[in-house]
C-alpha cells in the first residue's frame, strides 16, 4: 500500500520512538491489530470522521475500545493522529512502519509475479535462491498475472527483473519490426 508523504513521516517518527524504547515488535503488533479492526469495522471510520463529534470524545472512544490492549506509545500516537486530523493515514502508517521494522531486521520484501501460482517447493527454492543472491533475509510476496504467459517478474528495492515470456515475445517482435 502506497501512502502519502505525511504517512511516511508519521511512521518514521513512531519507528524512531519505538526503537528508542526497544518496543518495535510490540508497536508493530499493536498497529497491525488496530489496522485490522479499523479496516473491518466501517462504523469506527464513520465515527472517527464525524465532524459533529469532538476530538476529545473520539479519543475517549478509542481509549475505551482499544486502550487496554495497546501500549501507551501507540495510544499516544493515535491521539496525535486524531488531533492532527490524520487518522485516515493509519493503514499507510502501519504498512510503512512494518516495512521500516523489517528493513531494520535485515529483511527485504521481494514481489514475484508469475503466470500461475507457485507451489510450495518452488516458492521455497526461489526464496532461498533470492536470499543467497541478495545476501539478506527475504519475505516473498507472490502474485499471479496470467498475461505473463510464463516465466517470472521479480521486484525488489525499486528494481525489476523481467523473465516473463510476454517480455521475451515483445523483444522478438521488436527485433522483427526493426529489420
Amino acid at each position: 500500500m502506497k501512502g502519502s508523504i505525511a504517512a511516511s513521516r508519521y511512521a518514521r517518527a513512531l519507528f524512531e520512538l519505538a526503537q528508542k524504547r526497544d518496543s518495535l515488535v510490540q508497536t508493530d503488533h499493536d498497529l497491525t491489530a488496530l489496522s485490522e479492526i479499523y479496516r473491518t469495522n466501517p462504523v469506527i471510520e464513520r465515527l472517527l470522521f464525524n465532524s459533529a463529534i469532538s476530538i476529545q470524545d473520539k479519543e475517549a472512544f478509542l481509549t475505551r475500545l482499544v486502550g487496554a490492549h495497546l501500549s501507551p506509545l501507540v495510544m499516544s500516537f493515535l491521539k496525535v493522529l486524531l488531533q492532527k486530523r490524520r487518522f485516515r493515514e493509519l493503514l499507510s502508517v502501519q504498512a510503512e512502519f512494518h516495512r521500516l521494522m523489517e528493513k531494520s531486521q535485515g529483511i527485504q520484501e521481494v514481489t514475484v509475479l508469475s503466470a500461475v501460482p507457485l507451489n510450495a517447493p518452488n516458492r521455497d527454492s526461489l526464496g532461498k535462491m533470492l536470499e543467497k543472491k541478495l545476501k539478506s533475509k527475504v519475505r516473498l510476496v507472490t502474485k499471479t498475472d496470467p498475461s505473463l504467459l510464463g516465466g517470472l517478474i521479480v521486484r525488489f528495492d525499486g528494481r525489476q527483473i523481467n523473465g516473463s515470456y510476454r517480455d521475451r515475445l515483445r523483444a522478438i517482435k521488436q527485433s522483427f519490426l526493426a529489420c
